[in-house]
């Protein structure tokens, strides 16, 4: 299990926590990140609008599509299972192979 910690470690852990110090720092590439602590934060939440869009619009597909793709799936795990056995197992190795095998 050593290297799958390390490599999960290395291309998952460190960057997050690589990009979560960078985000309270000024970075333009050219010169060394100068620390701004919050100021970046209350900048994205007061001042720009367009972020403000994206994250309401963001809430509102979440709220929408999150309850109506569990009820979908649920009625679907429904019909399936209510058909015999054999069509059961046809529809269910179907979707499996049109989902897993590409």
């Amino acid at each position: 299990m050593a290297p799958y910690f390390l490599l999960f470690f290395l291309f998952t852990i460190l960057p997050v926590l690589i990009s979560i110090v960078v985000s309270f720092t000024y970075f333009n590439m050219l010169e060394f990140p100068r620390w701004v602590g919050w100021q970046n934060y209350a900048r994205l939440f007061l001042e720009d609008d367009v972020f403000l869009i994206a994250l309401k619009n963001t809430m509102l597909f979440a709220a929408v599509t999150g309850p109506i793709s569990y009820v979908a799936c649920f009625v679907f795990a429904w019909l399936i299972n209510e058909f015999n056995s054999k069509l059961r197992a046809f529809l269910t190795f179907n979707l499996f192979c049109s989902f897993y095998i590409r």
